[in-house]
């Protein structure tokens, strides 16, 4: 499988355009190619220094002595590279070449080392490069160098935490998350006036959110930071305005599942609210709990039956509407309860894009808003945290 994708890549035609390219220095391919000569020679002497120096060590899993060896790759590619916007081929050196030496090598001398700053930095060059599902490969790599060394040196490693992002480097790492998640639950993003504030009472911060995210259950911070991720890259915040393609019929449905994520991490949320052992429906949960009674002023219309499909666009718009105009807090808190819940069963089950939202942009967004807002009415109404 691995040589046919070799194959194929190399077989790959680049497509030029018909100009003559007469504006273009006729020397470009040879100066580009000694560049790259020489950034090839650099990198093996980078990669024989490593792998000297390791060939030089005596001990097993020695944390202090590995850490210094890989400091090698750190400070002499990734830092400068990085410099130079050449982080990417950094991130390539580590993983083709690098990595898989040190592995050879450790069969080759039956000898482990501990590799997790190399895995570790290795993950950042991803992370650097905008490359999010690399950077979370690498991070579960090297944190489960951490807990094999640690075994070693005799503690108590916790296994499977780094990936979570509630240690370490974590707020640096989530920073750019958690500014679009507070712009997001503004309304920045989407422009909807069903806001954190119309509920809360005022706009949430970075601040309030980073410390709201530290009392979550490991991996319902994990997911929620991961349909984020999702939301930010195909709402287009991630890339240049090119506006022609946000409405494009793959990006559409990349952002429906990034909703039916989002419902379903809110749904997921309550039920652990209520003590996590409710395995009923959606509906059961939001009916059948006591905390929830205040809203239920107007019979059979919280949480409400399922619409047909044929009737789904004008009840959200309407409970759309209506949310912004109420001023009770209860009023808005049923209206968008409900959204949830219209909204966790159109898209849980089925892939419909007939539905109105999946051609229909702006009412999308305003529906992540809104779903995510109403992890913080169920916050509210249980009288958990919120940021």
């Amino acid at each position: 499988m691995c040589d046919d994708r070799i194959h194929f890549r190399a077989n790959v035609q680049i497509e030029r355009c018909s100009g003559t390219g007469e504006d273009v220095p006729s020397d470009s391919l040879r100066f580009v190619n000694n560049v790259g000569n020489h950034l090839a020679y650099f990198e093996s002497q980078i990669l024989e220094a490593v792998v000297q120096r390791l060939r030089n060590t005596t001990g097993m899993r020695c944390r202090r002595e590995a850490d210094e060896i890989f400091g090698i790759y750190s400070g002499n590619i990734l830092g400068p590279y990085s410099s130079i916007k050449m982080v990417e081929r950094a991130a390539r050196f580590s993983t083709s070449v690098l990595i898989p030496s040190v592995l050879r090598l450790e069969r080759e001398l039956s000898r482990a080392f501990h590799k997790g700053a190399l895995f570790y930095d290795t993950g950042l060059a991803y992370l650097i490069s905008g490359d999010d599902e690399q950077f979370e490969f690498f991070l579960a790599m090297a944190d489960e160098e951490n807990y094999l060394t640690g075994q070693i040196e005799g503690g108590t490693p916790t296994r499977g935490a780094a990936n979570l992002r509630v240690q370490g480097l974590a707020r640096q790492t989530l920073e750019p998350h958690l500014v679009f998640f507070k712009d997001l639950l503004n309304g920045a993003v989407t422009g909807s006036n069903i806001t954190f504030a119309a509920l809360c009472g005022s706009p949430v911060t970075v601040e309030g959110i980073d410390r709201w995210r530290e009392g979550l259950e490991q991996f319902h911070h994990y997911e929620m930071f991961r349909i984020l991720n999702e939301i930010e890259l195909f709402g287009g915040c991630k890339i240049s305005n090119y506006q022609a393609v946000l409405n494009h019929p793959y990006v559409m449905l990349r952002l429906v599942k990034s909703l039916a994520h989002a419902a379903q991490w809110v749904e997921s949320d309550l039920t652990q609210l209520q003590s996590g052992t409710e395995r009923s429906a959606l509906w059961r949960k939001l009916d059948g709990d006591t905390d929830f009674a205040c809203l239920k002023t107007v019979p059979n219309r919280f949480p409400g039956q399922m619409p047909d499909d044929a009737q789904i666009e004008s009840a959200l718009r309407q409970l759309l509407t209506e949310a912004v105009a109420e001023t009770l807090t209860t009023e808005k808190q049923w209206r968008i309860l409900r959204v949830l819940y219209i909204m966790r069963n159109a898209t849980a089950h089925v892939i419909n894009p007939s539905l109105p939202f999946y051609i229909d942009r702006s009412l999308l967004l305003e529906l992540i808003q809104v779903v995510l807002i109403s992890a913080f009415v169920i916050r509210q109404l249980k009288r958990a945290a919120v940021p």
